[in-house]
């Protein structure tokens, strides 16, 4: 993550590839899966720190 002052930004994104013919032992019918499944997804939460003098801890709210 990235911090800005009193915001922080937080990325991630995964990505990943399933291929039917290196699993075995899988308890389905091969006939009906298909060969390749591949899945991109992203994430992105940004982060407010609200700073409070004396405060032992940082309260902050966030959206993602």
């Amino acid at each position: 993550g990235y911090k800005m002052d009193d915001i922080r930004v937080d990325v991630e994104g995964v990505y990943s590839r399933l291929n039917k013919n290196n699993d075995t032992g899988a308890a389905f019918n091969p006939d009906t899966v298909a060969d390749i499944l591949t899945a991109i997804s992203g994430l992105v939460n940004v982060y407010y720190d609200i700073a409070i003098e004396n405060m032992p801890i940082t309260p902050g709210i966030g959206v993602g």
